[in-house]
């Protein structure tokens, strides 16, 4: 198993390269079309989970946590209306 290992990030520098790609592909596989409530709700406490991991350990910026927060609570927003117009069809 790989563990993913966090390198304090300068203040000024972009987030951990990780932390971005892991946050990347799970928000990726969250939009994808098909995708159940409670899949969706694991990838979302994933994402939680690792953004506040990663502001804690110094992996992202209090800047970058809020963006990632707010582009998570976006793609929630998203998955609902779709759920929502998947269920009225």
């Amino acid at each position: 198993m790989r563990y993913l290992t966090l390198q304090a990030t300068p203040p000024g520098m972009m987030m951990n390269i990780e932390v971005r790609r892991v946050l990347t592909h799970a928000e990726s596989r969250a939009r994808e079309p098909g995708v159940e409530p409670a899949e969706f709700a694991s990838i979302y406490a994933l994402c939680i989970g690792i953004i506040m991991g990663a502001a804690a350990a110094g992996g992202m910026s209090e800047d970058e946590a809020q963006e990632a927060r707010a582009r998570l609570m976006t793609l929630e927003i998203i998955y609902q209306i779709t759920r929502q117009t998947t269920l009225i069809r």
